[in-house]
């Protein structure tokens, strides 16, 4: 999957890949793999693997759609966080 940024004036696509590469070794298959980035290109683009499943956009969400417990992606976050800082 290539994403191209839109804006990237806050470094995004270089946070996206940090995560990635940081996701990619110590929790490989949670995230897309990275593939390659652009990061200096006009628009920056970053390439990725696709990850298996449905895609959720345009369901409606629900009890069904949701089924991670409250505070799992602020978990999950602070984990990488704490990975790219180590």
């Amino acid at each position: 999957m290539i994403k191209r940024y839109r804006s990237w004036e806050r470094g995004e696509h270089r946070r996206e890949w940090a995560v990635l590469n940081v996701l990619a070794l110590h929790a490989p298959g949670l995230a897309p793999a990275p593939v390659r980035a652009d990061l200096d290109g006009s628009p920056p683009r970053v390439v990725m693997s696709r990850l298996p499943g449905t895609p959720l956009r345009g369901l409606p969400t629900g009890p069904a759609t949701r089924r991670n417990p409250p505070g799992t992606l602020d978990r999950q976050a602070e984990r990488v966080l704490a990975l790219l800082d180590s």
